[in-house]
């Protein structure tokens, strides 16, 4: 311990005497570390992070993959009649159950807000094992029919809307019309499920919350009549009895299931929430974390080499102490402390990065990242920052303290000796040029990925969507069914408060609908057009009102929009998208033709073109419905699209008085300009061209500048030989040039080698670009000129100061 202090001591003098070379090295190491903490505390806290239940240990996620011969494998749950299959037999489980998103409208307060709630089966949140903070959870008595209808509050909204009352249990709150008695408050840190995905929508106040805000018991599920069209299946989670192990309930369930519908088939798999959750995630934040290890290693080898060319200036004070009995061990030992000394200050400085660059993810979309609030810098990432400051100290430190102790000869004590040992043994303690081809290679990896990654997303936000996003608002408003029973009464208010809306300053057109822009219910029945069977399709669906599509701004390609008396209890005209036209009447005229799809009979009256519900999915065949009817499911939400002049904002604001005068009960929510949702749809692959792209950026720098140190090192190191070179009359031009091949000749190495790896590293990228290939030629030219003329540049200035040497003094010291 002694010998460690004592060597921990010198290096702290040594690295005080040379501030610029320890300055530059810990900063470097920060930045190589501060990134690999960052996205190691991104994958720990998304993919490997417990859950925080007490029985996280035995929730498990029942998954069945299902395929078809239409349809591509999709990891969907379970039917109801396998649900109850498991709740009367199964032995293996001490509890099966699903969720549902349950929103509600709280009123009762100065203005009424929308909460996102989740339905829960109340075994399952029994068998979670968390205690509530106040009053009791869910439970199976809640969920009988009949039963009082109760809630369970989230801290977070206990705080908000009711102050924190410690009176709050057993008093009635008002959810969607509906008294309902608080039966319980959750503790702070309970937070499942997570209700984060691409279609979320925010809450009155604007905000994405992805945390539930209150429980509530859903009824049992019941056995379905078997039919021929098609089946539902439910998102199923189960609590193993204390003992039983993953393959055993696996084995039971299997048998349990039984058989799905004629023409799908199927197999059971047992696994564990949180890795299901991260999967959508999974490869590219093993890929992020590969890309910033690469960055590390640049920035070790840049270290190397600073040691190297620094213990050039030491070749004579290694060889006194050699000559004075110092053994190798101990000149390793303290090159060794010298470098862990920086790497684990280093290793401080990437603990604040990761800090920081971690607290600012809190303001992408929840969607983005699973379980993105479990995401921080705890003591688990602490150690890892720790482990890796070490390993990197102890491998650089190793390395280049071996490589200063083999320069020890006698001879070294002698200057013309020192300056004969350079130049006949250039190799031995100058700045390796095998570390910096390596660098430049991991640079061209990085740049290409980032590369194919940033063309991938402007491909995709150049996608055209069918309809005008600019100067185009939508908001929603919860109906509760209790007051809006019926698609009449339902579609009545929306008149009205589409009528009152069009009154705002700047308005040009109302419509309405029964989904937002990025969903529409999807059929899956037989199509038959002029009588004729064309077999089962999939057909999305949409009930839209009049003036839906001049709202939106999507053109009329034959035919006519809907108009009022269009609007019949049950459909019987139809507008169709010319996809849909293109599959289905093979390119003749459509108005006029009868088709019938489920239990509709249909005339169609217009084609419109072809709408994209997002950006990187397939245009799908579509039928739209007048607003009355709602397609395959009861609706009870009215979404509302305003056409504007004015700034969005402005009229949403203003649309919210309006709805309190028609009905003060309801609340706005999911509110928003549709350019700024659009944008909102677009983080993921915003995110992953940023990250892409700044690790390239940073590894390309670190690249350029080890390379720019290995020429300036070698022109320092030959001094005297350009000084004899310019003597016997060589030209600058000659001098200049010999200096850039050295450079050029480790640049054109390096980006061979890293066009190589980057061909197969965008192969695993193949699954995260959109509109592009992995073998995208212009990326691959744009990373080979960028690269190229970068490395020019950095070979610049070591070369003009080699033409620059002044014969006369660069021969004095002979």
């Amino acid at each position: 311990m002694d010998v460690f202090v004592r060597d921990i001591q010198l290096a702290f003098r040594s690295l005080r005497r040379n501030p610029v070379f320890a300055l530059v090295a810990l900063l470097t190491l920060a930045l190589g570390i501060g990134a690999t903490t960052t996205v190691f505390s991104v994958v720990y806290g998304v993919l490997l992070r417990p859950l925080p239940f007490p029985n996280a240990q035995r929730f498990v996620q029942i998954v069945q993959p299902l395929s078809s011969a239409y349809v591509e494998e999709i990891r969907a749950g379970i039917t109801p009649n396998q649900f109850v299959n498991l709740q009367e037999s199964a032995t293996t489980l001490e509890a099966v159950g699903s969720w549902l998103h349950a929103p509600r409208t709280l009123t009762g307060l100065t203005t009424p807000v929308r909460l996102h709630g989740g339905g829960m089966t109340a075994g399952l949140f029994q068998g979670l094992g968390v205690q509530p903070l106040l009053g009791r959870g869910l439970r199976q008595a809640d969920s009988e029919r009949g039963a009082e209808p109760i809630v369970v509050l989230s801290y977070r909204s206990w705080r908000a809307y009711f102050g924190g009352r410690s009176d709050i249990i057993d008093t009635r709150i008002t959810l969607d019309s509906v008294p309902t008695r608080v039966v319980g408050v959750m503790p702070e840190h309970f937070t499942y499920p997570s209700l984060a995905g691409p279609e979320m929508t925010r809450n009155s106040v604007g905000e994405l919350e992805d945390a539930p805000e209150f429980w509530i018991a859903v009824r049992p599920f019941e056995r379905e009549q078997a039919t021929s069209d098609g089946f539902t299946t439910i998102q199923a989670f189960a609590i193993l009895k204390p003992g039983v192990s993953m393959p055993q309930a696996e084995a039971e369930i299997r048998g349990l299931l039984g058989p799905m519908p004629k023409g799908w088939t199927s197999r059971v798999e047992l696994v564990n929430p949180r890795a299901e959750l991260g999967q959508p995630v999974n490869r590219p934040l093993v890929i992020f974390q590969l890309g910033v290890i690469l960055v590390l290693l640049i920035a070790c080898v840049n270290v190397v080499n600073l040691l190297l060319a620094r213990a050039s200036g030491r070749r004579r004070e290694l060889a006194i102490r050699t000559a004075l009995g110092a053994s190798r061990g101990r000149l390793l030992r303290e090159g060794v402390a010298e470098v862990l000394l920086v790497s684990c200050s280093g290793g401080a400085g990437g603990c604040a990065i990761a800090y920081g660059l971690t607290a600012s993810l809190r303001f992408l979309p929840p969607h983005v990242l699973p379980r993105l609030r479990d995401v921080h810098v705890d003591g688990v990432v602490l150690t890892f920052a720790l482990g890796v400051s070490v390993i990197s100290g102890v491998a650089i430190g190793l390395l280049s303290a071996w490589r200063a102790s083999r320069s020890t000869g006698i001879d070294d004590l002698h200057q013309h000796a020192l300056r004969v040992a350079t130049h006949s043994a250039p190799a031995r303690l100058r700045p390796s040029n095998l570390l910096v081809v390596a660098e430049i290679a991991a640079a061209v990896v990085l740049l290409t990925s980032a590369g194919l990654l940033v063309r991938s997303f402007v491909k995709l936000i150049s996608v055209d969507m069918g309809y005008q996003a600019r100067g185009l608002a939508t908001l929603k408003v919860g109906l509760p069914a209790a007051r809006y029973p019926t698609t009449d009464v339902r579609s009545g208010f929306s008149d009205r408060f589409a009528g009152a809306i069009r009154a705002l300053p700047g308005v040009v057109s109302v419509a309405g609908a029964d989904e937002s822009l990025s969903g529409s219910a999807i059929g899956f029945y037989p199509l038959f057009v002029d009588g004729r069977d064309v077999g089962k399709a999939e057909l999305r669906n949409r009930g839209i009102s009049p003036d839906y599509f001049r709202t939106l701004g999507v053109p009329i390609v034959e035919g006519r929009e809907f108009r009022r008396e269009d609007r019949t209890p049950t459909p019987s005209r139809t507008v169709v998208n010319e996809a849909f036209a293109r599959r289905y009447l093979a390119g003749r005229s459509a108005i006029g033709r009868q088709i019938r799809y489920s239990d509709w009979d249909l005339q169609i009256v217009g084609v419109v073109a072809n709408v994209r519900n997002v950006r990187e999915g397939e245009i799908e065949p579509t039928i739209y419905l007048p607003a009355t009817y709602s397609g395959f499911r009861d609706v009870h939400e009215a979404v509302v699209f305003v056409r504007t002049t004015e700034d969005p904002a402005a009229v949403l604001a203003g649309a919210r008085p309006l709805l309190a005068r028609l009905d003060p009960q309801l609340a706005v929510y999911d509110s928003a300009g549709v350019e700024e949702m659009l944008e909102y749809s677009s983080a993921s692959p915003r995110l992953y061209g940023l990250v892409s792209f700044t690790c390239a950026v940073v590894a390309l720098m670190l690249a350029i500048i080890g390379l720019y140190g290995v020429l300036a090192y070698s022109v320092g190191s030959r001094t005297q030989e350009f000084g004899i070179r310019m003597a016997l009359g060589a030209e600058s031009r000659s001098v200049m040039w010999h200096v850039m091949r050295q450079g050029l000749l480790l640049t054109a190495v390096g980006l061979v080698a890293g066009l190589g790896g980057s061909y197969a590293a965008a192969r695993g990228l193949s699954t995260l670009l959109f509109g592009i290939t992995p073998a995208d030629v212009p990326t691959f030219a744009t990373t080979a000129v960028l690269l190229t003329g970068t490395a020019v540049l950095a070979c610049l200035i070591p070369s003009r100061r080699a033409t620059r040497v002044d014969p006369v003094i660069a021969l004095r010291s002979e």
